[in-house]
This record gives C-alpha cells, structure tokens and sequence, in this order.
C-alpha cells in the first residue's frame, strides 16, 4: 500500500444497498468509485428511504491523489453527463483500486409490525440505525 501519511484527505460517504441475501462484507470487497461528499445522499443511495430494506453507509478519508480527474473517464462511468455538466449528487470520483481509509458504518434498517388488516408487514417509523467507527481506519481500495 502506498504511503498515504503525508497525503491531504477529505470526508466522503457510500452508500450501498442491502437485499435479503446480500452478503457484503467490507474486508472482502471494494467498495466502488462513487462517493459523495453529502452523507444525505449516500443515505439515499443506500435505498433506505425508497425501499423497506437495510442499507449501509461507509463514512471514508479519500486522498486527494485518488480522485478521478480523467473527464472522458468521469463521461464514461455517468459521473458527469455528456456535455460535461456534472449531476447534483455531490459526487467524489475515486478511481478504480485506488486507496481509501474508511472510519466507519451507519446500518440503517426499518422495523415491521404485522399490518392491523393481515396484507404484509408494513414499516414502522422511525429507522433504527447504528453507527460503527472504525479506530483506527481501516485501507481499502474503490
């Protein structure tokens, strides 16, 4: 791993998805090269508050020196669109394998109660969520 200690850093959040099966573990993977500076947005893309699922938020320090500054590679992965405008996700591009150090997850997930009328469960507000910081950070690649 490069020496990232004299590196300048900045916070960035993912958001990532979970379905009954879904087994993503963070020591076995990486995770992705779209990050936000906006945490409400990694939230959204976890799906937490579009689908009655759980979801995941990584909360990482990104080196400046791992950001993706190619623009026909940004076009190329939807970062900005074709004409070069970039989309209103606050978006961080890192690039492929590079080095990250991630200090936590929130784990967002609904409760359910049985509905009164006996259809399906049905989610009761509000979201638990529980937040792990990792000390110290651990590396990771995107």
């Amino acid at each position: 791993m490069n020496n990232l200690s004299n590196e300048l850093f900045f916070e960035a959040h993912r958001g990532i998805r979970l379905r009954s099966g879904n087994n993503f573990k963070i020591n076995k993977a990486n995770l992705g090269t779209h990050w936000s500076a906006n945490e409400q947005v990694a939230r959204d893309f976890s799906g937490i508050n579009f689908q009655p699922e759980s979801g995941h938020v990584y909360h990482a320090q990104i080196p400046v020196s791992s950001v993706e500054h190619d623009t026909a590679k940004l076009k190329e992965s939807q970062v900005v669109t074709p004409s070069g405008t970039s989309f209103n996700e606050d978006e961080i591009p890192v690039k492929p394998g590079a080095k990250i150090k991630v200090t936590g997850r929130t784990t967002y997930k609904e409760t359910y109660r049985a509905d009164p009328r006996g259809r399906k469960d049905i989610a009761v507000m509000p979201i638990r969520t529980r937040t792990r910081k990792y000390n110290p950070p651990r590396n990771m690649t995107a």
